[in-house]
């Protein structure tokens, strides 16, 4: 949906300001993606039950903006009943690069989801894991105003160089059970991943896709999910083989390695892969 959501975005506000597009589109998704967890949280220090109001607001929310997207205009051309609508993804050196970006940081955002409820949970505060998560992902939004004036590579570049000691006081503050540095690093990675890396690279995706921008866009979702499912998986049954610091070592390796690949490729997003 947010692939669809970008090339549409682009449509109704003119293919020439594809800034504009990707800017509210990152700046909605990275609001929704914490508001959920943070009107749950809410929702029940106010009172404790099994059927937070959130749920509630979440479901007429989900019913109005069916009706309101209802009213929005078509853009798509008309169609032969012989030609399909499902296409695949499309990949340059581009969509690639900064695929390779986004999947590496909301690699990062999805072990900072599965590590804070945790940790808070020991501690007794599990009812502020909601809290927890939208500080590691909507506090991003606050950095996209910057990320907005660079060039999408230095802005995702820069994403990258503020991740790495944030993973770092991450894994430390989950080994040694600091809260502050817990949440101080969530506020760190939310800054790279939902700030500079995602409008970065979401920018940096659609200027070169030409008139392959709803396909490019979920080229660079599809790497995006795919960080934030499947290197999270793995680092889970690292921490049930060999224990959590085993695990958050090879999580570190692998963000290392990443971000020394994409440092190294940066200057060769040019020329189209297929």
């Amino acid at each position: 949906m947010a692939a669809t959501a970008t090339a549409y975005m682009i449509e109704l506000i003119g293919s020439s300001d594809t800034a504009r597009a990707t800017t509210w589109v990152t700046a909605s998704t990275t609001i929704g993606f914490g508001l959920g967890p943070a009107l749950t949280t809410i929702s029940l220090l106010s009172y404790d039950t099994q059927q937070p109001a959130s749920f509630f607001i979440v479901l007429a929310s989900a019913l109005l903006s069916i009706f309101l997207v209802w009213q929005l205009p078509e853009t798509a051309p008309k169609r032969s009943g012989t030609v399909s609508m499902l296409k695949l993804p499309y990949f340059n050196r581009e969509v690639i690069w900064y695929g390779g970006g986004i999947l590496i940081c909301w690699a990062t955002t999805g072990l900072v989801l599965s590590i804070i409820p945790s940790v808070l949970a020991t501690h007794g505060l599990a009812k502020y894991a909601g809290i927890s998560s939208m500080l590691a992902i909507s506090c991003g939004l606050l950095f996209q105003p910057i990320a907005r004036k660079l060039d999408p590579q230095v802005s995702s570049k820069l994403g990258i160089i503020i991740l790495l000691p944030a993973y770092a006081l991450l894994a430390w503050g989950a080994l040694h059970a600091n809260l502050p540095a817990l949440l101080f690093a969530a506020f760190l990675a939310s800054s790279s991943c939902y700030g500079f890396v995602y409008l970065g690279g979401l920018s940096g995706v659609t200027r070169s896709a030409g008139d392959q921008q709803a396909r490019a866009s979920a080229g660079y979702f599809l790497l995006a999910y795919t960080g934030f499912s499947v290197p999270v998986i793995f680092t889970g049954l690292i921490v049930d083989w060999y224990g959590a610091a085993i695990a958050f070592y090879a999580f570190g390796l692998f963000l290392l390695l990443g971000a020394l690949v994409l440092f190294a490729s940066g200057s060769i997003l040019k020329a189209d892969v297929f």
